[in-house]
């Protein structure tokens, strides 16, 4: 998206786009929600979720947020100062 189309655009316009079809930006723009189905093979016998499965989800979400944010450099979670400077 192009800088003069984000400008024109209001918080909330922005709140209810999701171009990855991924999460969104909520609450004026300081928030990043995505919603995720857990599967039966996450889950123990104990009908929870291993600390591994939230932590799996909860990196997704970051890098599906970077690329929300049009921050992501080579699409391995990297970002553009990061590839300027060879930090990946």
């Amino acid at each position: 998206m192009d800088d003069a189309r984000m400008e024109e655009q209001t918080p909330d316009m922005i709140a209810d786009m999701d171009p990855f079809g991924l999460g969104r930006i909520v609450k004026d723009g300081l928030v990043f929600r995505q919603n995720f189905s857990v599967r039966s093979y996450e889950i123990g016998a104990d009908r929870t979720a291993s600390i591994e499965t939230l932590m799996n989800h909860l990196q997704e979400t970051t890098l599906n947020d970077v690329k929300f944010a049009s921050l992501l450099g080579d699409g391995f979670g990297s970002t553009l100062e990061m590839c300027k400077r060879n930090l990946f």
